[in-house]
């Protein structure tokens, strides 16, 4: 089992004060719950805190952490700061963000659109098509992260004591990893949903 936290220069864990589901406080729970929950898996399950891998059994089962920290990392490593209104349009926030999502989802086969929202900030998304039949959810989240003051290494991604440590790992950029590792696990097993699926990055 993998937590997910930002943590400031001091050492000590930065926690939020609520979660996917509302259920724990001060406890960051796995995003991936949420996004097999919108397909009507694992509906109920609590108890799990934090973990990458909250279930186990079914689709779940199929998670590669591999693939999953590899994507986390790279996108900690990208720095993302939001500008609050002081946005430069020769060089976006979420720029780097978006150009990694992007590649990513175009990487896994998916449907691939992007929109210039405002100087030069763009959200991006990709569809995986499904049937035509059911309802499209989308699973989206945003590519920026607040500001790093007081870290030392804010960008630089740390594994200890089974969680991982950098700026934007918890909010929310371990949700936009895995929302790309359900893409792949949806297009490994070779089912077809009724209805589309989409991810979305967006701006703040």
């Amino acid at each position: 089992q993998m937590c997910i936290r930002d943590r400031p220069a001091h050492g000590r864990d930065y926690r939020t004060s609520g979660n996917c589901f509302g259920q724990t406080r001060y406890r960051q729970q796995s995003c991936l719950g949420v996004a097999f929950a919108a397909f009507g898996r694992d509906r109920g399950h609590h108890g799990w805190t934090g973990s990458i891998v909250p279930f186990a059994g079914g689709i779940v089962s199929q998670i590669d952490q591999t693939t999953l920290l590899t994507d986390l990392a790279a996108m900690i490593r990208i720095p993302s700061v939001n500008r609050f209104g002081l946005d430069d349009p020769s060089d976006p926030a979420e720029a780097g963000m978006a150009d990694y999502l992007e590649a990513r989802m175009k990487a896994l086969g998916l449907d691939i659109n992007s929109h210039t929202v405002a100087d030069g900030r763009r959200n991006v998304w990709g569809r995986l098509r499904g049937a035509g039949t059911g309802p499209t959810i989308l699973l989206a989240g945003h590519m920026d992260t607040v500001g790093v003051v007081g870290y030392g290494s804010p960008f630089e991604p740390t594994v200890e004591g089974g969680r991982i440590y950098g700026r934007g790992s918890c909010d929310m950029k371990a949700g936009l990893a895995a929302y790309l590792e359900v893409a792949r696990i949806l297009i490994a097993s070779g089912r077809k949903l009724s209805g589309d699926v989409i991810i979305a990055g967006v701006i703040d």
